[in-house]
């Protein structure tokens, strides 16, 4: 909720925090409506991380912590959600 409903200065300190690598950690859960929301609060981190210049450094940290693989992965996920 907070990445998503907050503000982008809320987004940047949970990212500050390490939040990138444990909502990228849950892309590998089965549950469909959990991975929705987890890739909603990714998508929320990432506007927040960037101001249309330069390298957005939220993008850095969820290619870090393996996140680009596991999102390209969950394209083959069972649920058609």
């Amino acid at each position: 909720n907070a990445c998503c409903f907050g503000s982008a200065q809320i987004a940047c300190g949970l990212a500050q925090l390490g939040i990138v690598v444990r909502l990228c950690d849950l892309l590998e859960l089965p549950d469909a409506s959990l991975l929705l929301a987890v890739l909603e609060a990714l998508e929320a981190l990432l506007r927040a991380g960037g101001d249309g210049f330069g390298i957005n450094p939220h993008a850095r940290l969820v290619d870090e912590a393996g996140g680009c693989e596991k999102i390209e992965a969950l394209q083959m996920h069972e649920n058609p959600e």
